[in-house]
C-alpha cells in the first residue's frame, strides 16, 4: 500500500509538475543520490506510520465498542493478577 501510495503522489507531480516528496524521490533516484532518496522514504514512512496511529486512536475515541473491549481486558487482567 506504501509502495502505491508513493508511487502515485511521484506520478501526479510529475504530470503537473508540482514539486513535492515523490517527485523528489523520483528525481533522487534518476541522479543516484542515496542519501536524499533514504531521507525521503524514511519521511514517507514516518507520516504513513503517524497518519494511521492518529486514525486507530480516532476510531477509539468515536467507536465506543472499542472502547468497551479495551475496558474488558483490563478488568481480566486485574482479576487474573489478584
Amino acid at each position: 500500500m506504501m509502495g502505491m501510495t508513493l508511487a502515485g503522489s511521484a506520478v501526479i507531480e510529475t504530470v503537473f509538475t508540482w514539486p513535492g516528496v515523490g517527485r523528489m524521490l523520483v528525481e533522487a533516484i534518476g541522479t543516484r543520490d542515496v542519501t536524499t532518496a533514504t531521507g525521503t522514504a524514511i519521511l514517507t514512512a514516518a507520516l504513513f506510520v503517524i497518519i494511521l496511529l492518529i486514525v486507530d486512536l480516532m476510531y477509539a475515541f468515536v467507536d465506543p465498542r472499542i472502547r468497551a473491549q479495551f475496558a474488558s481486558v483490563r478488568k481480566k487482567r486485574r482479576k487474573v493478577r489478584v
